[in-house]
């Protein structure tokens, strides 16, 4: 299969204004990658700006990159007659082998999963309302906690999720274990509600949504190892909570609601080296399936404001572009 590297630079770009003087820009430097997504309830994917779209797969949701290669993937598989539960699968990213770790089975496979960062392991939310992990190489499952939407931390020794252990209510917090499922930890404690826990690049923190009160949500961080709470967003989530949150390299992006009645949100920048905060796109309309998904140089998302489909938004020019139809991009 032969390979195409396209490279972009924001880096060291000069601007050649009059014979003597030279004008430069330093923001960032990235090569083009590629971009995973659902469409049609088929895997597809793409470079970062948009073209040469390839399809992959049939019946195929949520795909995920092998962390830190470009060689596998992992996404849910929901064939016609399947019984309505999911498929585990492995893919190559040249389309050849696929290895199905979880077939149509009970338990079965939710729609939350997480790959750890060595790329051996991945943690699923099961429809038994447990979170199991299962080796990629052997097929090695393991039990490791109730609860549901697990996320890898980026050395690999924790698991954060999503759990309710309030017997007869419904206030899930932010818990974490041990990669093999010991010392588990209640993080978020007072803050209830809890959703879309997202580690910091460090692992050190956790950003999450969730309620300081009955009446509104906030963007939420707290500290692993003192459980030091901050609230990071200034305005209260009144009318519809905040959604989604993903925490790249530099930058924390959410979704904010928006005017009351509108039922749209902004899309806000949380620059975590100055502590600003940017509305970067307004009057959008999220697929709330669909998470962030960012790297050097871009954060991408699905949703629609005029167009639906996949939007790029560039991290320091604000510059927003739309790629195409399709939901739950992830890129490499």
């Amino acid at each position: 299969m032969e390979t195409k590297i396209i490279k972009r630079c924001f880096g060291l770009v000069s601007v050649l204004m009059v014979p003597v003087l030279m004008v430069f820009i330093n923001i960032a430097c990235t090569a083009s990658k590629t971009l995973l997504f659902g469409h049609n309830e088929n895997i597809w994917k793409m470079y970062d700006s948009g073209k040469g779209k390839v399809k992959l797969f049939n019946y195929g949701y949520l795909p995920k990159w092998i962390p830190g290669k470009k060689t596998h993937f992992a996404y849910l598989d929901l064939p016609p007659f399947s019984g309505g539960y999911f498929s585990l699968v492995v893919a190559a990213e040249d389309v050849g082998n696929r290895i199905f770790l979880i077939i149509d089975e009970i338990p079965g496979v939710s729609d939350a999963f997480s790959w750890s960062p060595d790329g051996k392991w991945i943690a699923f939310m099961s429809t038994d309302g447990n979170i199991y992990k299962v080796n990629v190489n052997s097929g090695k499952r393991v039990r490791l906690a109730v609860g549901r939407n697990p996320v890898w931390s980026p050395k690999g020794d924790k698991i954060a999720f999503i759990a309710d252990r309030e017997f007869g209510s419904y206030s899930p917090v932010i818990y974490i274990i041990n990669d093999d499922g010991t010392g588990e930890k209640d993080l978020s404690k007072s803050i209830k509600n809890a959703e879309f826990p997202s580690w910091s690049p460090d692992g050190k923190k956790i950003v999450f949504v969730g309620q300081p009160s009955v009446y509104y949500s906030s963007i939420v961080t707290v500290d692993i190892a003192s459980g030091k709470i901050e609230t990071i967003t200034s305005g209260k989530g009144t009318q519809h909570e905040y959604r989604q949150v993903h925490w790249g390299e530099q930058f924390i992006y959410y979704y904010k609601p928006g005017v009351e009645g509108s039922y749209s949100y902004s899309i806000e920048q949380y620059d975590t080296k100055t502590g600003k905060t940017n509305s970067v796109l307004e009057g959008f309309h999220p697929l709330f399936f669909s998470n962030f998904t960012s790297n050097a140089a871009y954060v991408f998302f699905a949703g629609f404001k005029v167009f639906l489909g996949i939007h790029r938004i560039q991290h320091y020019t604000g510059e927003i572009k739309v790629l195409g139809f399709g939901g739950s991009p992830d890129v490499w």
